[in-house]
């Protein structure tokens, strides 16, 4: 069937290559839908941060405001996150998150008009 010597074994290493490059491919299909997956299960915690921080924006930009209006609680919360780090600038205006998707829109903010 084979006449020449090297004929058989170059037939044998020609299927092995296809087998090892059909392998290779299902095992980068297969990682391709697990990093799919793993970016998709981050999403949710992802936007739960943002929210998170929006909100701590928010609570302490409020704080910088009733810091600078003289309130002594709001002073020491401001101190103490300078201690820490955090820097807040009361001129910042608070980020409103974005309601989800199919959720009811947001409540307009209250205002106070009993000064």
């Amino acid at each position: 069937m084979f006449d020449n010597k090297l004929t058989l074994p170059v037939f044998i290493l020609a299927i092995l290559m296809t087998l090892m490059t059909a392998f290779q491919m299902r095992q980068l299909i297969l990682e391709k839908g697990a990093a799919k997956e793993a970016f998709a299960s981050q999403e949710q915690p992802l936007e739960q941060s943002k929210k998170v921080a929006d909100q701590f924006q928010a609570l302490a930009v409020g704080t910088a405001k009733l810091a600078a209006q003289g309130n002594e609680s709001a002073k020491s919360i401001i101190a103490d996150l300078e201690k820490a780090g955090i820097k807040v600038n009361p001129n910042a205006t608070p980020a409103t998150p974005a309601a989800p998707a199919g959720d009811a829109p947001a409540a307009a903010p209250a205002t106070d008009d009993a000064k």
